[in-house]
């Protein structure tokens, strides 16, 4: 996805509040986890295998994330990475008498640094045992490689203790300078791997307590479907929301309808974030998806002249369609949501250039697209394209008072709601005052 796409979906910022999807989904223990979620929001996989079997570690963790939580603080993990990166001097001695007089000097020379040393290979040990009886249990027969790799670096790192007989707190000054050595300069890539693979976990046991969190359903990837099914789907941002489908059967084209307010925008923005989630192997707000593989996402939602380019709201609107069709000129395939094209231009000819766009991007059939219009008047003019299916939201008129009912359903609406909404308002009245 490119920046304005990540704006128009709100995953990472919306100007409304200070929520976003990323901050919602974010329920890492650590800011390298949280660090490392945010690198997979910003590299969907457009690979099927990468998909199912983020999926499937997903799904396997979802049943220990509390336990998670529970057994690793950030605390912990940041005491270990304050050590690893130390700037203090590593001192390589050995048990004899030239190493007990370096450790005597060094305790007594830089008693501070030599109590970080040793609190700190005390703590390390002790993240070590606590990940050690948190993964032990785990390791059934279907257990993911990822969380394989994650203990076999645990048990390296602490066979680095096991050669110690005495207690990790009541070692020698000699054997604690010994034990820095193994670990700040022996061990040091190995502590870094760990520490990377802990992120990754935290991020995987994150995006595992989110699906339990908000009830998301693993979506069906499938690279070669023309078809896209979406069963009971719903924003995130939108408490007790009223779910619709989308159900599209060989058509690569959905043209939506319905007056201000009715939840076009809203539906639109749910299903480009329905993809976007199942393209990261997390589960998206919907009962049941079969979703086709796709390259990008795109949005034209929130498009902006730019005065100091010169650029005309009209002019914007096309830059923005450039590039999508530099997607397609590259080879991807995308899942595109237009919302209103062409508002920077007068009626006729916004009619004429959204009928020239629609029909071009049906003949793109491995890609998908949604286009949100006002303009019912399109229907004569496209409703003997195959590839568009049409829908619209619901909205009635009761006593001069405007109902939604926020439900997507087949077929076209030339409902026009503008006015009663601005006399609803109140504005005219207190113009006219």
């Amino acid at each position: 996805m490119d920046k304005q796409t990540y704006i128009d979906l709100e995953i990472f910022e919306t100007k409304e509040n200070n929520t976003s999807i990323f901050k919602m989904l974010d329920c890492t223990i650590t800011q390298g986890g949280s660090d490392a979620l945010k690198n997979r929001f910003l590299h969907p996989f457009t690979r099927v295998e990468e998909i199912k079997q983020t999926q499937e570690i997903v799904e396997y963790l979802t049943q220990h994330t509390n336990e998670w939580s529970l057994t690793i603080t950030e605390q912990d993990v940041k005491y270990a990475e304050h050590y690893i990166s130390s700037s203090i001097v590593v001192f390589h001695v050995k048990k004899n008498i030239g190493g007990w007089i370096t450790a005597e000097q060094f305790q007594w020379q830089q008693p501070d640094y030599f109590h970080f040393i040793k609190s700190s290979i005390e703590s390390f040990h002790h993240l070590l045992q606590k990940l050690h009886s948190f993964l032990n249990p785990l390791l059934d027969k279907n257990v993911p490689q990822y969380i394989l790799n994650l203990f076999s670096e645990v048990n390296n790192l602490l066979s680095v203790f096991q050669k110690e007989n005495a207690e990790i707190n009541k070692i020698s000054r000699v054997s604690t300078l010994m034990m820095d050595y193994k670990l700040r300069h022996d061990k040091k890539e190995n502590i870094n791997n760990l520490l990377n693979a802990f992120y990754e976990a935290d991020a995987l046991f994150a995006m595992s307590k989110s699906c339990r969190k908000y009830k998301l359903s693993m979506p069906e990837i499938s690279p070669k479907s023309k078809s896209f099914y979406i069963e009971d789907l719903r924003h995130l941002f939108i408490e007790d929301a009223v779910e619709n489908d989308l159900i599209v059967l060989n058509k690569n084209f959905i043209f939506l309808t319905g007056p201000n307010m009715a939840g076009k925008t809203t539906f639109i923005k749910a299903a480009a974030i329905a993809v976007f989630l199942a393209h990261i192997g997390m589960g998206i707000p919907a009962k049941n998806a079969t979703i086709p593989l796709f390259h990008e996402v795109f949005s034209s939602i929130n498009i902006a002249d730019n005065v100091q380019r010169g650029e005309s709201f009209f002019l914007a609107e096309i830059l923005r369609l450039k590039e999508l069709g530099k997607m397609f000129q590259s080879g991807k395939k995308a899942f595109a949501v237009l919302d209103e094209l062409f508002r920077g231009t007068n009626l006729k000819d916004a009619m004429d250039c959204t009928v020239l766009i629609t029909e071009l991007l049906t003949k793109k059939n491995e890609s998908f697209f949604i286009l949100t219009s006002h303009i019912s008047e399109l229907y004569e003019r496209l409703k003997e394209n195959k590839n568009i299916s049409f829908l619209y939201f619901e909205s009635k008129n009761i006593n001069d008072q405007i109902v939604f009912s926020y439900r997507c359903k087949e077929g076209i609406t030339d409902e026009r709601l503008g006015l009663m909404i601005l006399k609803n308002s109140g504005l005219p009245d207190l113009l006219s005052e």
